[in-house]
């Protein structure tokens, strides 16, 4: 890696939790939705020992994004905001992967690749879902990070590189289920 294309890393970062601290001190909180509070109980539940059954019904949503919820609960204690900081997080390392997506595979200069990220983490929809806690940024992170291993695996075909890209397709479907049907779309290329 370039010293040019680490600097671009690093100011995606850099950029991504300053826009974080914007938000947190500018956008109010969004309302709960049905989904969030699935989540949080199924997450809660999780970390509690009591298991994917709270108030013993099963749970309507896909496991993926309450056991990533499960996981920051334990280790950093309940706190949204912690949630939405580390959804920021992903959404920086969603800007590098389209960085690196640009550059590599398509062939974009640095500037250009750049350009790329800066227009994902500015798009108004990634600045204001790291605030929610909702599934989209950490699916949309696991999608973008198959698509790199697709490609990579189109580039390099190796066992290493399907499993990979095996792998993360299969935690985007347990975020998401519409990921299921990435593979047919992918047949069709």
């Amino acid at each position: 890696m370039l010293k040019k294309d680490l600097r671009n890393i690093i100011f995606i970062v850099v950029l991504t939790l300053i826009i974080s601290g914007f938000c947190f001190k500018f956008l109010p909180s969004f309302p709960i939705t049905s989904d969030t509070e699935e989540y949080d109980t199924v997450a809660f539940s999780l970390v509690q020992g009591k298991g994917l059954t709270p108030n013993n019904e099963p749970t309507k949503e896909p496991l993926g994004y309450p056991f990533f919820l499960a996981g920051i609960y334990y280790f950093f204690g309940y706190d949204w905001q912690i949630v939405k900081l580390i959804q920021f997080i992903l959404l920086a390392g969603m800007g590098i992967i389209i960085y690196l997506i640009t550059k590599k595979f398509l062939g974009f200069s640095s500037n250009l690749a750049l350009l790329s990220s800066l227009t994902l983490i500015f798009w108004p929809y990634f600045v204001v879902y790291p605030l929610f806690i909702a599934s989209e940024i950490l699916f949309t992170f696991f999608l973008l990070l198959s698509i790199y291993f697709f490609l990579n695996f189109l580039r390099l075909p190796s066992l290493k590189n399907s499993l990979i890209l095996g792998i993360l397709l299969g935690i985007a479907t347990l975020i998401r289920p519409v990921a299921l049907f990435l593979p047919f779309w992918l047949f069709g290329y």
